[in-house]
């Protein structure tokens, strides 16, 4: 009789147990009760590969006009804001007054010519040797000095102008204000030619990526104050000597832009470079390799594990066989699987589920047909390492050059799971309620009345009685 007692006591207990738990699962919303792997599939596509960085909007050229020689300006036919091209005269100076100067060496140059014929004529008439070897030395310094004369002539009238300054380059014509009658001293500033018709920018590559790119390398351009227009642009030059900042080398890269429409110098804008691209390959989140020893490696989703059979028409489900759980992620599952539940559990609303708490309530129990209610699992989801050999990637994708197809699913390294999910302890299964099948070993299984104690680990309750 005690014994009884006792074993009554149990079954209750264990009955109690099982009527908590099903009245907490059925007021669970969204519940899973299997792990959640975040997976993904392989896909084919355009992988871009691209280098950016931020600058400044700068035209493609500018010079400095400085004076040649000092002297005083003859013309300045342009001035402040005109459009000049290159060759244009910007300034002409006067010629230096000279005249008076070839004058007198013109006068001294046929004076030295009459003392030349005098000396010739002397020289015919001389006496004897001695006084013509004296004359023929005389006639030659004569003709020395006449030469000379006419060398000083020749520079005196081929050294009367100046060059003028010309434009070193086509463009805009600034802070020029030089005007004739100025006069100008050796290498002094007059002004700036700006072009305008043309812009670039430069920005700054991190050493790690400044490998990847190379002249003529195609460019998107980014405005900040024009963020519906789009300019594109080619890189024209690569810094040689890069500049350190807190241990990092970033190097300049200018980009000509093939548009200078709407941009003033000085906006500020971001250039990517196009420096890899590679179409209709496979590719994945880059964040689903891994990497180890050289070699590269993803990780893609296996089930293992058996069901439970389904319950038929109010008779009590068979129970699962057990199944083999991720350590770890869920816990190590004891004997028995989770229950099974209806298909349309998690579409079901409010009212219809506070129906199904109050036939199990009751006591009355649900339909308990096979066809209403799935089958008790005992699946876990595992995962299996696969290497793949990789190639080209971006900062989102990378290329799958082989070890997967198209379709394939990979894991990611995070599992989704919503904030009302159950994690089940290792060891406990969840049977069906009102005829909702159970793999073996859980707290109960269909409401009704109590028909027997087993030693399974819970109460078994017989469905739709």
């Amino acid at each position: 009789m005690k014994k009884r007692i006792i074993g009554s006591a149990i079954a209750v207990i264990v009955i109690a147990a099982g009527a908590w738990a099903a009245f907490h699962f059925f007021n669970k919303k969204d519940t899973q009760l299997t792990p959640s792997l975040n997976t993904t599939p392989v896909r084919k596509g355009t992988i871009e590969v691209k280098v950016s960085g931020t600058g400044s909007i700068q035209p493609s050229d500018r010079e400095k006009i400085k004076a040649s020689k000092a002297g005083t300006v003859l013309k300045a036919p342009f001035k402040e804001g005109d459009t000049v091209k290159k060759g244009d005269i910007l300034v002409s100076y006067e010629e230096d007054d000279v005249s008076s100067q070839i004058r007198s060496k013109e006068i001294d140059l046929k004076k030295k010519q009459l003392d030349l014929n005098d000396l010739q004529t002397r020289f015919k008439q001389a006496p004897d040797d001695e006084t013509r070897e004296s004359l023929a030395l005389n006639i030659q310094k004569q003709q020395l000095d006449i030469e000379s004369t006419k060398e000083d002539i020749a520079n005196l009238k081929t050294s009367k102008s100046i060059d003028p300054i010309v434009a070193p380059i086509s463009g805009l014509l600034t802070t020029f204000t030089v005007k004739p009658g100025d006069t100008l001293n050796p290498n002094a500033e007059l002004g700036e030619i700006v072009d305008y018709s043309q812009m670039k920018m430069v920005v700054g590559i991190d050493e790690l990526d400044i490998s990847k790119v190379q002249k003529d390398l195609e460019a998107e351009i980014l405005v900040e104050a024009l963020p519906n227009e789009k300019f594109t642009g080619k890189v024209v030059s690569i810094a040689d000597e890069g500049t350190t900042s807190n241990g990092v080398a970033s190097f300049d890269v200018t980009i000509a832009l093939a548009e200078a429409k709407n941009l003033k110098v000085g906006m500020s804008a971001e250039a990517s470079i196009m420096t890899a691209k590679k179409e209709d390959v496979l590719y994945v989140p880059v964040e689903a390799v891994q990497s180890a020893q050289g070699k590269y490696f993803v990780l893609v989703p296996s089930t293992t594990g058996q069901s439970g059979q389904a319950a038929q028409d109010g008779q009590t489900g068979r129970s699962g066989q057990s199944g083999q759980g991720q350590q770890g992620q869920w816990g190590q599952r004891g004997q028995g699987g989770p229950g099974g539940m209806p298909e349309n559990f998690q579409n079901m609303t409010e009212e219809e589920r506070a129906a199904m708490r109050e036939q199990f309530m009751s006591g009355r129990g649900g339909p308990g047909t096979g066809n209403t209610a799935n089958s008790g699992t005992t699946n876990a989801t595992t995962t299996t390492r696969v290497e793949v050999e990789v190639g080209i990637n971006n900062e989102n994708s990378i290329e799958i050059v082989s070890g997967l197809k198209a379709g394939d699913m990979v894991v990611l390294p995070t599992v989704k799971s919503s904030s009302s999910s159950m994690n089940m302890p290792g060891g406990l299964g969840i049977g069906g309620a009102g005829g909702f099948p159970s793999g073996g070993g859980g707290a109960f299984q269909g409401g009704g009345t109590v028909r027997q104690f087993t030693n399974s680990g819970g109460a078994r309750m017989g469905g739709g009685r």
